[in-house]
């Protein structure tokens, strides 16, 4: 009998595995959060940047500058405003807001790529709040997810 055998027990490898996939698991886990996370950031820099060119619109329409406002109506488009989203009561009185797709984003200016189904963003020019159609952790309107 050799007992002077060198080599990793049966017992030490088991755990060397267990260690490595304590760790791959917590890595994976971490870099899911971390691609959430600049998700969440793309939408609200996306949402701010519409925000900033509908006060600019807004602004030109109430000077008489602009003869509509940028965007198409829910009644153009033969869609409604996905619930949750907080206007879907409100369509009466003074409120004016507008949907945007790719091609509206683009006729603004705005470098903004729309792929997902059910992606779009809308503006509600009375109060310039702008709204995320998919929402982010529930949330759909840029004053929820500004903090997030």
């Amino acid at each position: 009998m050799h007992k002077n055998q060198k080599g990793i027990t049966l017992v030490g490898l088991i755990i060397t595995i267990i260690l490595m996939l304590i760790l791959a698991g917590i890595t994976i886990h971490m870099v899911t959060n971390i691609v959430q996370r600049a998700r969440i950031e793309d939408i609200k820099t996306n949402m701010l940047a519409i925000q900033g060119r509908a006060r600019i619109i807004a602004d030109k329409y109430d000077f008489g500058g602009e003869d509509d406002l940028a965007g198409r109506t829910s009644t153009e488009l033969g869609i409604s405003v996905p619930p949750g989203i907080g206007l879907e009561h409100n369509e009466e009185g003074n409120l004016v807001y507008r949907i945007f797709f790719q091609e509206d984003l683009e006729e603004l200016g705005l470098n903004i790529t729309i792929n997902r189904e059910g992606e779009f963003y809308i503006v509600d020019y009375n109060t310039l709040e702008v709204f995320y159609s998919l929402g982010v952790e529930g949330k759909h309107s840029l004053s929820e997810i500004r903090y997030l």
